[in-house]
């Protein structure tokens, strides 16, 4: 939300461009079944699942109801891309608990 700074608009190019090639997937121009694989996309399932738990209040905020919209449909649309998804989730859940124990041992 900090207009201007270079994290925000670190964040809207990067969801930005992946918005734009799922749009591509979702209306056909592009395999699916190519997009989806790893190779291609990593990155977009870490992005959305870094955002999905703010999704909600930054639509809110931003006072726009389909940020990251495709993003989501592509994603949840498929067993595959909910099973990638989920684990890309536990896996930061995972590292952020790493970190969080890494700064308390460094603390003491």
């Amino acid at each position: 939300m900090a207009a201007g700074t270079q994290e925000n608009n670190w964040l809207r190019q990067v969801t930005g461009y992946w918005e734009m090639a799922a749009s591509f997937v979702l209306h056909g121009t592009l395999s699916e079944e190519l997009f989806m694989e790893l190779a291609f996309s990593g990155e977009m399932f870490v992005i959305f699942a870094k955002v999905r738990p703010f999704l909600k209040d930054l639509r809110t905020q931003l006072k726009s109801p389909t940020i990251m919209a495709n993003l989501e449909k592509l994603i949840t649309r498929s067993k595959a891309g909910r099973h990638t998804l989920k684990g890309f989730e536990e896996r930061l859940a995972a590292r952020k608990k790493m970190m969080k124990e890494a700064a308390v041992a460094r603390a003491r």
